[in-house]
């Protein structure tokens, strides 16, 4: 599946957004429990999955999970 199908306003973007969108597009595999992003580190952008599922979750300062 191309990422164009994946993204569903892309028949309203203008020609060189998608020129820049698909030049800085980046597919990437995860195993199961892999952390993806935390708040130290810089922002991923636009996250899409193809397949599977993420889990999003917040640690408060005490340690646990605010949803």
């Amino acid at each position: 599946m191309e990422f164009q199908e994946l993204f569903p306003i892309w028949n309203k973007l203008t020609e060189s957004q998608k020129q820049t969108l698909s030049e800085l597009v980046e597919f990437r595999s995860v195993k199961k429990g892999t952390h993806i992003h935390d708040s130290s580190a810089e922002c991923l952008g636009l996250v899409m999955v193809r397949s599977g599922q993420l889990r999003a979750y917040i640690l408060s300062e005490d340690g646990r999970e605010d949803l």
